[in-house]
């Protein structure tokens, strides 16, 4: 991949997104609506994560991941954002926290569309 002076929408979008820090008010008891939310996050952060490493890193070559500049180190950049969302998304599972579940899905939605 050559160096773009203007990375894709979905880099830009992904790039944008300031991961929500929720405090846990009191553990949910809906377990359907926080397995539900949790899987709707899990499913766009999966198929994000498919989609930007089948469009932009099937044929890399190791010094565009290091180029800053390359749109292959913008990806990585994104992928690494994804998955500190995916982390995010699995602790508040787990601390049954489904404001910050809901939280991520709000930011989560618009990438759906890109």
């Amino acid at each position: 991949m050559a160096c773009t002076a203007e990375s894709p929408a979905v880099l830009s979008k992904i790039d944008a997104i300031q991961i929500p820090v929720v405090q846990n008010g009191s553990p949910s008891r809906d377990a359907t609506a926080m397995n539900s939310l949790y899987q709707q996050n899990k499913s766009i952060l999966d198929n994000m994560t498919l989609n930007l490493k089948t469009d932009y890193l099937l044929n890399v070559k190791t010094a565009e991941i290091f180029d800053e500049h390359s749109q292959a180190h913008q990806v990585y950049v994104s992928l690494s954002k994804l998955d500190q969302i995916r982390l995010m998304n699995h602790l508040y599972l787990k601390e049954q926290n489904v404001t910050g579940l809901q939280k991520l899905n709000d930011v989560l939605r618009p990438l759906i569309n890109v």
